[in-house]
């Protein structure tokens, strides 16, 4: 065989020697498991997870992906793979007020503001404090 030939056979073998290296190491089927999504979700702390879910109650999927990247120093695709396996996880949000964090002041300041007959103030307030539907905001208030 002429040597082009053997040149032609070595290019074609370092080609699929690299082909198949960098295809593993974009992550084949192999993920380790301190970079699953689920083992992440576990180990983040209470009050990361609790801020994470209450911005995932609030449809601010945005904002908790960039908790994760900024407090844990995650990659963004591995912390949007984290935020969503954290929305399978939420637990079910009561009927009613849903709020992060303490809701003794918004309760009361809700009830002082549909007592005085200004319902669409307190409407408004629950909707920008808990990201309420307006629908699910109106119901919360005509139930105080």
């Amino acid at each position: 065989m002429p040597t082009w030939g053997w040149f032609v056979i070595a290019v074609a073998i370092v080609y699929v020697a690299v082909l198949v290296s960098s295809r593993s190491a974009r992550g084949g089927s192999h993920t380790p498991h301190d970079l699953h999504p689920a083992s992440t979700w576990r180990q983040l702390d209470d009050a990361v997870r609790d801020e994470v879910s209450c911005l995932l109650d609030r449809g601010r999927t945005l904002e908790a992906i960039k908790i994760l990247v900024a407090r844990d120093g995650i990659g963004v695709r591995h912390a949007k793979a984290t935020v969503e396996y954290g929305r399978l996880q939420a637990r079910p949000v009561p009927a009613g007020i849903r709020s992060c964090g303490d809701t003794a002041p918004i309760e009361g300041r809700l009830r002082d503001l549909k007592s005085e007959g200004k319902n669409v103030a307190a409407i408004t307030l629950l909707r920008d404090s808990t990201g309420m539907t307006l629908r699910e905001a109106k119901d919360a208030v005509d139930q105080l």
